[in-house]
């Protein structure tokens, strides 16, 4: 036999075994699968629990482990509770950070104040170019208008039905005080 009846004899054997044995996975990729369905069947029910099962009253009194874990989750703004301003405001309960001690510009004056470094970049120092945009009452809203009693804060978010994006409106609500301090106004 020459070398290459040989050589195509030896691929008619591997097609063949390829069609009649199914693909072999490595022990890692079996493993790794198995592992990755075990935590997408988790995930489905705790989700459908959390879908079926109303919220209790009373808190995590005789809880099992899946009300338990949907408490906790849902304390922490983890878990959509379907009420979008409770979970804002149960995510910025969460990470709440230390208030303000004293008055923005005290702060800023205080020998202690160190203003973070600004990173480099060209549109930094740039005026924003002019745009009209349509608000919650389907009124025109032109930059320049919005610019004309000062500077302004512009907030762009998904909507309502986001709940980082009303924790963040909600914390920007928060610190409308410290934004008119400096002369600005925040606009969403």
């Amino acid at each position: 036999m020459n070398p290459e009846t040989k050589i195509e004899t030896v691929q008619q054997q591997q097609t063949v075994q390829r069609q009649q044995a199914p693909h072999q996975r490595s022990m890692g990729t079996v493993l790794f699968l198995g592992m990755l369905g075990s935590i997408a069947v988790l995930y489905t029910v705790v989700l459908v629990y959390h879908v079926r099962t109303p919220m209790p009253a009373d808190g995590l009194a005789d809880a099992d482990i899946l009300e338990m874990c949907r408490q906790y989750c849902a304390k922490y703004g983890l878990v959509s509770t379907g009420d979008v301003k409770a979970d804002a405001e149960a995510y910025l309960e969460a990470v709440e950070s230390v208030p303000l001690s004293a008055s923005l510009q005290e702060l800023l004056s205080s020998e202690g104040f160190q203003p973070a470094a600004t990173e480099d970049h060209s549109l930094i120092g740039q005026p924003a170019p002019g745009f009209t945009l349509s608000d919650t009452q389907d009124a025109k809203q032109s930059l320049a208008e919005l610019n004309r009693n000062g500077p302004i804060v512009l907030v762009f978010y998904y909507g309502y039905n986001c709940s980082h994006c009303v924790a963040q409106l909600f914390a920007l609500q928060k610190d409308l005080e410290l934004f008119r301090e400096l002369g600005a106004e925040v606009v969403a």
